[in-house]
């Protein structure tokens, strides 16, 4: 006589609704887990950057921008954050990389002369590649220093045109006035952020925050 299988009953659509919720949680954590976040920005900050009526709007320009990129064969977005020290450009980098990354894009942090230092001796090339090609959003923090060789300006340059061209987003942030912008970045940079199809520079035009 064979023997009787255990009826599988089916879950419900509440706990089929949690776990998938869980899932989207624990994808989230894991790629904010590898996103480098620099230890000096703390979560509390962004209490006093987003009751900034200017702030929150740069936020939404920069999101609406990103949603907006990349459509069919165009190009990611590249995007400078500009402004003096504490008027939040780090926190509102972070924020969108929070952002992006809870539609499970990978993301990345680092600051412009750590990323040039990794890419001149490139020890690690596969290390390389996962942390500043492949990310679909990469934030460069102090993005205003200038390369200290033409090789170093060739691989930064190299870097955020392939970027672009596999339509991946770029963040520069630099602490500046707008009016300083001739003086910041590579000339390559500052003809691609020339374009306003797919650039954008957003000055945070207000006093200090802190």
């Amino acid at each position: 006589m064979d023997q009787e299988l255990p009826k599988i009953h089916p879950r419900s659509a509440e706990e089929i609704a949690t776990y998938e919720e869980q899932e989207r949680k624990r994808i989230t954590l894991e790629i904010l887990g590898r996103a480098n976040f620099p230890r000096t920005y703390a979560p509390n900050q962004l209490e006093r950057y987003s009751k900034h009526e200017g702030w929150r709007k740069a936020f939404d320009e920069v999101l609406e921008l990103l949603r907006k990129h990349p459509p069919a064969g165009d190009f990611g977005a590249l995007i400078a954050i500009i402004g003096f020290r504490g008027t939040g450009k780090t926190a509102l980098g972070v924020e969108v990389m929070r952002a992006t990354a809870h539609k499970h894009m990978f993301v990345y942090y680092a600051n412009l002369l750590a990323c040039l230092q990794r890419l001149r001796f490139n020890n690690e090339p596969a290390q390389t590649q996962e942390d500043y090609w492949d990310p679909a959003l990469l934030v460069l923090d102090e993005a205003g220093v200038t390369p200290n060789s033409k090789r170093e300006e060739d691989e930064f340059s190299r870097l955020v045109d392939e970027r672009q061209s596999n339509q991946k987003h770029t963040i520069l942030i630099a602490p500046a006035r707008l009016s300083d912008l001739d003086l910041l970045f590579t000339p390559s940079i500052r003809e691609r952020l020339n374009t306003p199809k797919t650039s954008k520079v957003i000055h945070l035009d207000w006093e200090s925050l802190r």
